[in-house]
Order: C-alpha cells, then structure tokens, then sequence
C-alpha cells in the first residue's frame, strides 16, 4: 500500500491507486471498470475524497467534475482539478474498505446506496 502524502491521516485516507486496486479484487474487473465504478460513487457523494497535497486551492475537490474527467492512474493516483492541474487524490478509507460487488453494482444501477 502506498503512503499517504505528509500532513494527511494515513489511518483514514488511501490513495487513489490503492482504491482502485482494491475495487479491482473485489469486484474482480479490470483498471477502467474500477475507474468507472468509483466514479459513479464519487459522483454520486457516496465516496468522500480530498487532495493529497496542499497545492491551489484549499477547498474541496469538485465531485462532479472528477466524476467526468480521466484519472491518472500512476502512484499514487491524480485527478485534474477545474484549473486542469493534476493533483494527487484521496479517497475515504472505510468507503473503499467497506466496498462490496453487490452494493457498487446496485449504486451504479440506481444512483443510490440500498
């Protein structure tokens, strides 16, 4: 597992490769349907993230951007923000660890988590 970025709580973010990586074994898919799926569930606020550094702005990352750009899928994962720089991104580790098929399959179907 990668670490964290300086200054941020390794014990409740993971990057946005090793999110990828664990939707990847659990929903036993490749790199671009894990990207699809957390997407979906970033788009939709069932995914909390943040910026893994303090570059730009302080405020949060836009949901509904990142959820319709490309993810740079290099360690330990980037994500453009609205000013189009990429910026490391973090993802809420009990949202990523607590993922299972059957809920990510059912919040992209419907948009929400049952």
């Amino acid at each position: 597992m990668e670490r964290a970025p300086k200054g941020t709580n390794e014990l409740l973010w993971v990057s946005l490769s090793d999110a990828l990586k664990h939707i990847q074994a659990v929903e036993v898919c490749d790199a671009v349907v894990a990207e699809v799926l957390l997407k979906s569930r970033i788009g939709n606020g069932l995914v909390p993230v943040k910026w893994g550094d303090t570059k730009g702005r302080a405020g949060p990352p836009d949901v509904e951007y990142l959820a319709r750009t490309q993810f740079v899928l290099s360690v330990p994962g980037f994500a453009l923000n609205k000013s189009g720089c990429l910026r490391p991104l973090l993802v809420l580790r009990s949202a990523i660890y607590g993922w299972s098929a059957e809920s990510a399959f059912v919040t992209t179907l419907t948009g929400e988590l049952l």
